[in-house]
């Protein structure tokens, strides 16, 4: 499994919020409704402006679940990079 990304390259970019694509219809995603999903089956975060629902991709995560529930519900993409491009 792979983390779902909900089409973030069709996804208009917004100054506040982040932006993903559910079904047919851009969505911003506010800071509060991301920071909702940080629980273990329940866990979004944000690379480069773009929402994952990483909640699948957890159970199979070379680093482990842990980590991800860590960084759960926040927008990650400077720790993604430090970790993931070594």
């Amino acid at each position: 499994a792979q983390a779902s990304c909900l089409k973030p390259s069709l996804c208009p970019r917004r100054d506040l919020g982040f932006s993903t694509l559910l079904g047919a219809m851009a969505k911003v995603i506010s800071k509060a409704e991301l920071e909702q999903h940080k629980a273990p089956g329940d866990l979004w975060m944000v690379v480069d402006g773009d929402v994952y629902d990483v909640s699948k991709f957890a159970k199979i995560h070379p680093g482990g679940a842990q980590i991800l529930e860590e960084y759960g519900g926040k927008d990650v993409t400077v720790d993604f990079y430090e970790m993931h491009r070594k």
